[in-house]
């Protein structure tokens, strides 16, 4: 997991550094609302955060009861999310294409922009599905979407974590996922369509149309039923 990109020390700052500002805020609430609307999670189910990085999400699942673990291939990432989270032994330094778990000991299991940065993105998710019984939540950025290409341009003058990242669409998500592992049903949804648009109005339609089915959002959340 993660191996085309290097999530030293100074990225791993940068990166939960922007959860703390005003965009970063907004944005984490578009995405985990869409989240939590798909998984409608359960106090006391056992979770797994595969590339939990600086433990944002386990966080907010330990918030609401569940036993949440996350595992990621960055030492410094987890570093960042012990400094937050009491448990420190619910986060492990693993990577995502051989998970350290028995078959089936979770419930469910986030992947959570975590696939872009993944050198081996099927064998990811075939983990994933060993070792949860009944449901994945996948949260992808959008490579149909404005920011993508914003992303894009934006490379070309800056370097990115983002340069070497592997963003997808809906279609490539669900050919991937049919060709992954059988499952028995999928259901999807966008979030954030105005990027860096900080106006009320804006953010206004954002929040309306949270979790529809529209191809060309920046984040999309796909729940996987097996």
């Amino acid at each position: 997991m993660r191996k085309r990109i290097d999530f030293d020390k100074v990225v791993a700052k940068e990166y939960d550094l922007w959860y703390q500002t005003e965009e970063g805020r907004y944005i984490s609430f578009l995405e985990n609302k869409l989240m939590l609307d798909l998984l409608k999670p359960q106090a006391g189910q056992k979770l797994l955060d595969i590339g939990c990085g600086t433990g944002n999400h386990l966080l907010l699942f330990l918030e609401k009861k569940l036993f949440a673990f996350g595992i990621d291939s960055s030492f410094f990432m987890l570093k960042e999310a012990k400094e937050k989270i009491r448990e420190k032994k619910i986060v492990i330094l693993a990577c995502a294409e051989s998970l350290p778990f028995l078959d089936k000991c979770f419930d469910t299991s986030i992947i959570f922009t975590t696939l872009e940065f993944c050198d081996d993105p099927i064998q990811v998710l075939k983990e994933a599905e060993r070792v949860t019984k009944e449901r994945i939540f996948l949260g992808i950025l959008n490579s149909y979407s404005l920011s993508a290409g914003l992303r894009r341009i934006k490379g070309w003058f800056k370097s990115s974590i983002y340069n070497k990242a592997r963003f997808y669409n809906i279609w490539e998500l669900k050919k991937i996922l049919e060709g992954s592992f059988r499952f028995s049903s999928i259901e999807w949804g966008g979030a954030n369509f105005f990027p860096r648009i900080n106006s009320p109005f804006f953010r206004w339609l954002d929040k309306k149309f949270s979790k529809r089915k529209n191809p060309l959002s920046t984040f999309l959340g796909i729940l996987i039923q097996l």
